[in-house]
């Protein structure tokens, strides 16, 4: 983050320059979590308590007038002082009266005003994510399950699980499970359960009520398991969510036929005959020797 954010307090972007920072930190993120490029931003910084690079840069900004405010140079002065619309002393002002800052605080130690300046950014900061948050179904999946959370703190499980375990309980708190209703644009032609083709695919039907896809209790999955406490709750959580997508899979080529998108039997080349004939043995496959 030091390296992204170097020289953030003399940024001025506008609002498409500030998407593109923040989407540097969200893929980064993305990519540790081993989770999709669509999963929502805010469900991201919920759980990992990461602050953007937006609001990073506003902590900056302040401290940055601490700094200078005694030891500027001339010229620092006469470029911070300039009357420059939209300039750097103008953006400090309004990030000042919505921190409610004033020329007072300034008078406080470095470490004072930087404990105080932190604080009013991470409430900013969640304000702003729980407002964005409002229309997306996903992340209000993970709040319901999980309604606290603070800036500056992170879940436990994801630095206290194995990656793979700790990504498949952040997929299935904010529903980026591979499941066709979490990917109903990709799926929109059918979702039906790829297992019992019965009713839709939702990721509660796959981790506890499909009849196919579980005989008996010990391999079903219900919410409270997913947003459980203890972390060694939620490896074995994880674990039967992973053994039970491996056998959602086994679905989508049933006795090795293929599956349109529209959830019927592709019919493979020669024919439904030449493949019965290939099943039993009784064909020859190109390239061999009928022995």
């Amino acid at each position: 983050m030091p390296i992204i954010t170097y020289a953030a307090e003399t940024w001025n972007n506008n609002g498409e320059h500030t998407k593109a920072l923040n989407r540097i930190l969200d893929n980064i993120i993305k990519r540790t979590l081993q989770t999709p490029t669509s999963t929502p931003r805010e469900a991201l910084y919920m759980e990992t308590g990461l602050i953007d690079i937006e609001h990073q840069s506003k902590t900056k900004q302040v401290m940055m007038k601490h700094r200078i405010k005694d030891n500027a140079s001339q010229l620092m002065k006469t470029a911070i002082d300039a009357g420059v619309k939209g300039g750097w002393k103008e953006r400090l002002n309004n990030l000042e009266q919505a921190m409610q800052l004033d020329e007072n605080d300034y008078s406080k130690t470095k470490h004072c005003l930087k404990r105080e300046v932190s604080l009013k950014i991470n409430k900013m900061f969640k304000e702003k994510i729980e407002k964005d948050a409002q229309d997306k179904s996903k992340v209000q999946h993970l709040k319901t399950g999980q309604p606290e959370w603070e800036p500056g703190k992170m879940k436990e499980y994801l630095y206290s699980m194995p990656r793979k375990q700790a990504s498949t309980i952040f997929k299935a708190r904010s529903r980026m499970l591979k499941v066709k209703t979490n990917y109903k644009n990709k799926y929109k032609n059918n979702l039906k359960c790829r297992a019992c083709g019965l009713i839709d695919e939702t990721q509660n039907h796959v981790l506890d009520e499909c009849l196919k896809l579980h005989t008996d209790d010990n391999s079903r999955v219900k919410p409270e398991n997913i947003f459980a406490k203890m972390t060694a709750d939620l490896c074995r959580t994880a674990l039967r969510i992973l053994a039970t997508l491996t056998r959602l899979e086994t679905f989508d080529k049933p006795s090795g036929i293929l599956l349109q998108s529209d959830g019927r039997a592709q019919t493979p080349p020669g024919g439904m005959a030449l493949y019965e004939a290939r099943s039993s043995g009784m064909a020859q496959r190109p390239g061999t020797t009928a022995s």
